[in-house]
């Protein structure tokens, strides 16, 4: 399935790769295209780039990025990157990502605070399976996109509780 994505210097740009990313690509692609399965196989695209790839390209789809993540030198490490960050994924793949990773605990809090996947139904849930529980609270409640203030009380109190 990588054969069928094209990979354009274009989306790159787009999708903000970096520098060293760019470089690569346009020294091993010089006609500015190529496959994702020719991006995978060719020596100068590092597992780390196409790790990001993984998690931030637009054009990816859930199922092609979940082909590609397996392949990479650190795989726990994108599926929380992704769990936490790509576009691609669902309240029903974000939690089998989360378990893929290489730190649940330390992931369900980052989601529970960042992903855009997370609803007021299992956000709370997710903060009592972190690692630190009061810390991802106030993150959750500063920046996720589900909370409410009816939440945000119930959080503040379990903040509370654990501070001395």
């Amino acid at each position: 399935m990588l054969n069928s994505v094209i990979v354009t210097r274009e989306m790159l740009i787009g999708d903000n790769a970096c520098d060293p990313a760019m470089e690569a690509f346009d020294e091993a692609f010089p006609n500015g295209s190529a496959t994702l399965q020719e991006i995978v196989e060719h020596k100068l695209c590092e597992p780390k780039w196409l790790g990001w790839l993984a998690v931030n390209g637009s054009f990816l789809t859930e199922e092609i990025a979940m082909e590609l993540l397996p392949l990479l030198n650190n795989p726990g490490y994108y599926y929380g990157e992704a769990a936490v960050r790509a576009h691609w994924v669902t309240a029903e793949t974000g939690p089998r990502l989360i378990m893929l990773s290489d730190d649940p605990h330390l992931t369900f809090g980052r989601a529970s605070a960042f992903a855009h996947w997370v609803t007021a139904e299992i956000g709370p849930g997710m903060i009592s399976k972190s690692s630190e529980p009061p810390r991802f609270a106030v993150l959750a409640t500063i920046y996720a996109e589900w909370m409410t203030a009816e939440i945000e009380a119930e959080l503040a109190e379990l903040v509370a509780k654990y501070r001395l």
